[in-house]
């Protein structure tokens, strides 16, 4: 009975043992996989423009004996806390990789990359490099020069990230008088790598300002000159005015040309030259022509010729002894019932 016993309780006791060695491996499998390391921060698409600097944020729970390392483009920046990249621009804080001094080169991804019992785990983020504008134009001396009625494409290149958009402007080119042809007036903005100006007149003639802009930086501007080349345009005109028993002539001939044009003043067919009763003024594109006291022999047909390397043009005004049409200055009612006094 007692050896009956004995045996009893040592296989009840080997029963426990085996019972609690299950239970405690169990427990030590749930207490492996919880202990995985694991991620809590998120991946990060970040924007940064060239010359600043960047950070980058991995937090990671449970990492045990495990190695936290940083890769772009599957080369090694950092492993831990040290170092391995020979780019003294990166440096790390805890777990956080920080890149001063942004290029264009460093746009891609960046890897915080923790190897586990089975495959390692990663979390990826983009850094977007923002480049400030450039812009060229073209030609790259920004000249052109064209002959009236001709059409011409002026075109500017501009690089930059994001990719900037261009607007175009018309610099310091007056409206009033006359129609910018079509396309471009002093205030309009045109959007676009080129424009086309087509039946180009002198009224095109000027400085065209590209802008380069996306938002990064300061904007960029190009400058495109165009030059018309047409022979003169004029036009004429006179004013006649009176001191006592005098008269006095002023003929103006406007003359727009280029090349600039040379001007001469003629009366009938004679070529005219400066003398004691008639003077020659010029101021840049408007000649005057004056006659101190106009007389008797001065009445006749007078000219403007301009004339410059692709051509000439001449504009008449006819002087006559005829009296102008009175302008009468009085009130059209007279004060007096009997009179009328005329001013």
């Amino acid at each position: 009975m007692l050896l009956r016993n004995l045996l009893l309780l040592s296989n009840l006791f080997t029963g426990m043992c085996i019972s609690n060695r299950r239970v405690k491996d169990r427990f030590q499998y749930v207490f492996e996989e919880i202990t995985e390391p694991f991620f809590t921060s998120q991946p990060q698409n970040k924007q940064a423009e060239v010359g600043k600097e960047v950070s980058f944020h991995c937090a990671v729970d449970n990492i045990g004996t495990s190695t936290l390392i940083w890769k772009k483009e599957n080369r090694i920046i950092s492993a831990g806390t040290t170092l391995i990249r020979k780019d003294r621009r990166f440096s790390l804080s805890g777990y956080n990789l920080t890149l001063h001094d942004v290029d264009e080169r460093d746009k891609g991804e960046y890897v915080c990359e923790v190897e586990t019992y089975t495959d390692p785990i990663r979390q990826t983020s983009f850094l977007d490099v923002l480049i400030p504008p450039t812009v060229v134009p073209h030609p790259e001396d920004g000249r052109y020069v064209v002959r009236k009625g001709s059409a011409i494409t002026l075109e500017c290149k501009a690089e930059g990230n994001p990719q900037p958009s261009i607007t175009w402007t018309l610099k310091g080119k007056r409206t009033r008088g006359h129609e910018i042809p079509e396309i471009i007036e002093a205030s309009s903005r045109l959007r676009g790598s080129s424009i086309l100006l087509e039946n180009l007149t002198r009224h095109h003639a000027g400085w065209y300002q590209c802008t380069a802009d996306n938002g990064v930086g300061t904007p960029a501007f190009g400058r495109i000159s165009i030059t018309v080349l047409y022979t003169p345009e004029l036009k004429m005109e006179k004013h006649l005015s009176a001191d006592k028993y005098k008269i006095r002539m002023e003929i103006y001939c406007t003359v727009h040309a280029e090349p600039q044009a040379v001007v001469r003043w003629y009366k009938d067919s004679m070529l005219l030259d400066a003398s004691e009763n008639r003077r020659m003024e010029s101021s840049k594109n408007r000649h005057k022509l004056m006659i101190k006291q106009l007389g008797v022999t001065d009445l006749g047909n007078y000219s403007c010729m301009a004339e410059n390397s692709l051509g000439k043009e001449r504009n008449y005004l006819q002087i006559t002894g005829e009296p102008l049409q009175p302008v009468v200055m009085s009130r059209e009612v007279s004060r007096h019932s009997e009179q009328y006094t005329l001013h």
